[in-house]
């Protein structure tokens, strides 16, 4: 290459970021910039509420100043730094929250200008206007890393090192926090870092590689000291959004796999259309084309099994990627693909809006500017003056949980069972968590087991507020299942408050008399189980497996879910979903608890005394045959503790 060529690339680097050109590109650059802020940063955070979703929120962002460890103390899905996917508010995180999202909107905004390059300002202002007006936050943030690698292609050739240096810093941001803020984005993350460093050592500049990786992993770290937490805990960390993953999909799937494929054959449809045609792009060669394909697909991946895993409000995130990946492509193509790009976001956008209807439609279109304007003047509003504090705010809103909960002051450790967290941190307790703090993520034996052991160790609180609360019309008592032996062995009710039953911890645990005999008895699909009568309590473990075709289904989409069909004595059926991990991991199966006083009566429990209505006499376990064992075994123990 000569000097003049170099040169030349150089100053279009340079040009790339200064931004100049005509005013009416000048305007919408510096447009796109002010809503990409304002849409990332949180000038307008959610409050502390009550709810499932509210309550994990706000107790991530809550176990910072206690102290608390993620891999440790806390296994969840979300990171020390979640609040930057969430946009949630905690007195103790919102600086480093703001800090963060900033640096993301900038580094996205000077991304997209890098890789449309001065002949396609325009563009780049467009695709950052549209950016901000994605329906999904989370959406957003999936795609960012994939931005950030696009951007380091870009810069990989040219003379000039800052725009090279300045793109591997926005990369190790958005990877880093990504980590440090949400599981889900381990692959996304991990795929750009491995492929940056891949596309600067072709580029022959090996010291850069190695800054790309070292800049990603010190940006992690650097997040993860500052939110308080030990470089010891990295690998438990790890591991544990690693077991979380390996159980997401099976308990956390909602409908049947054929009732979400049409969106799965558009959305898989319109990823491949864009990774082929961003491969075209006149400033990637086959390899480097090879490597962003990659990313594009791992992206497409994390973005699908978020969004289709459940198929509820889910879903808008795979659109808001898909739509933020289409737009990025768009305005990068070459001339001849850029019609055919729009025509195909658009083709898929009508399909899916056909596919949700109208209330869908509204949000699949990124057109939600207005609110990010909104949310960014109420925070203008504080600064100046003339809108209550984000502290004040925030206590108001501790002060309505708190009222609204019923539940009393509690000195002493406390833990919650399953989901209503913000109750007992609205009374500021001595919070003292299992490790999958929310019952309903215990969904494999080890994550299970782990809460167990927290409840029989040293660190068990004193005080536990029980209430079953069991979702997609789960078994009640399979959630956390190993957990409630050890609540009825080492607790007992000390009174209850509003629909909740609190429970102390016992000098002494209870143990079983031994009068029951353990029976492990094979059983079939679909076919029905009798279930022996023994002891006061019966607790069985199910031994299944998933078919071959079910594994593949349950890596590369969703399947099928189980079904348990219990029969109570008095000869009433009722079906329910039973997660693979909580099967294995075991659970109360009769009497049946469907409240927290069906919870206290256990602790008084005899086998003579548990009404028809509550004792399962048969169950039956079932689902589509050709994804799951046909034979499987299911081990009854039967427990009467003195």
């Amino acid at each position: 290459m000569s000097v003049t060529s170099l040169g030349h690339r150089s100053e279009t680097l340079r040009s790339d970021l200064r931004v100049p050109g005509p005013l009416g590109a000048r305007t919408l650059a510096l447009l796109g910039l002010a809503l990409l802020v304002a849409r990332l940063v949180p000038f307008d955070p959610q409050m502390p509420a009550r709810g499932l979703d509210p309550s994990w929120q706000w107790a991530l962002n809550d176990a910072i100043p206690r102290g608390l460890s993620f891999g440790g103390d806390i296994v969840f899905t979300g990171g020390p730094a979640s609040s930057v996917v969430t946009g949630g508010y905690h007195p103790s995180t919102y600086v480093g929250t703001v800090l963060l999202t900033l640096l993301l909107a900038i580094g996205t905004w000077l991304s997209l200008h890098i890789v449309c390059g001065p002949e396609r300002r325009l563009a780049a202002g467009v695709a950052s206007v549209v950016l901000a007006g994605l329906y999904d936050r989370e959406g957003l943030l999936i795609v960012i890393p994939l931005l950030a690698l696009l951007a380091i292609a870009r810069t990989t050739r040219g003379a000039a090192h800052w725009p090279r240096l300045s793109m591997i810093a926005f990369a190790a941001v958005a990877c880093g926090t990504s980590v440090a803020a949400k599981g889900s984005t381990f692959v996304v993350s991990g795929a750009c870092v491995i492929g940056g460093t891949v596309l600067l050592a072709r580029a022959r500049r090996p010291w850069l590689s190695l800054v790309n990786v070292l800049a990603a992993a010190g940006t992690f770290l650097t997040v993860w000291v500052a939110y308080g937490q030990s470089v010891g805990e990295i690998t438990a960390y790890a591991s544990g959004i690693a077991e979380l993953a390996s159980g997401y999909t099976d308990a956390m799937s909602l409908g049947s796999p054929l009732e979400t494929l049409p969106l799965l054959v558009v959305a898989a449809g319109l990823a491949c259309f864009l990774a082929l045609t961003l491969a075209r792009v006149p400033w990637l060669d086959v390899v480097d084309s090879a490597v962003v394909v990659v990313v594009t697909g791992a992206t497409a991946f994390t973005a699908t099994k978020l969004g289709l895993v459940r198929a509820d409000q889910h879903l808008f995130a795979l659109i808001s990627a898909l739509t933020a990946v289409g737009f990025v492509v768009w305005a990068v193509a070459r001339e001849t693909d850029r019609l055919r790009v729009l025509a195909g976001m658009t083709a898929g956008l009508v399909v899916v809006g056909a596919l949700l209807g109208l209330g869908g439609l509204v949000r699949l279109l990124p057109a939600h500017q207005a609110q990010a304007v909104v949310a960014a003047a109420k925070g203008v509003g504080r600064f100046v003056g003339v809108a209550p504090s984000l502290d004040q705010k925030y206590l108001a809103a501790q002060s309505t949980v708190r009222e609204t909960s019923g539940l009393p002051p509690m000195a002493g450790s406390v833990d919650i069972y399953s989901s209503d967290q913000a109750d007992l941190l609205s009374i500021q307790a001595d919070w003292s968590p299992r490790p999958v703090f929310q019952s309903y993520a215990a969904f494999t034996p080890d994550l299970a087991e782990m809460n167990r052991r927290h409840l029989a160790g040293p660190g068990a609180p004193q005080w536990v507020v029980f209430a079953p609360q069991p979702i997609d019309e789960r078994y009640p008592s399979a959630e956390d299942g190993p957990s409630w032996l050890e609540l009825l062995r080492r607790y007992e009710p000390a009174y209850s408050a509003r629909d909740k039953l609190v429970l102390s911890r016992r000098p002494v645990a209870r143990e079983d008399d031994g009068s029951g005999l353990r029976a492990t008895l094979p059983a079939v699909l679909g076919q029905s189980l009798t279930v022996p009568r023994q002891g006061a309590m019966t607790f069985i473990a199910v031994d299944i497996r998933p078919s071959p075709l079910g594994h593949v289904c349950l890596a590369l989409f969703k399947s099928e879910p189980l079904r348990l069909t219990v029969r109570t004595a008095d000869g009433v059926e009722r079906t329910y979903r039973l997660p693979l991990g909580m099967a294995q991991a075991g659970f109360l199966l009769s009497p049946t608890v469907a409240t927290a006083d069906d919870f206290a009566a256990l602790y008084l429990a005899h086998g003579a005394d548990v009404p028809p209505s509550r004792e399962v006499a048969a169950i039956t376990l079932d689902s589509d045959r050709t994804l799951w064992s046909h034979n499987f075994t299911v081990t009854i123990t039967p427990v009467s503790l003195r």
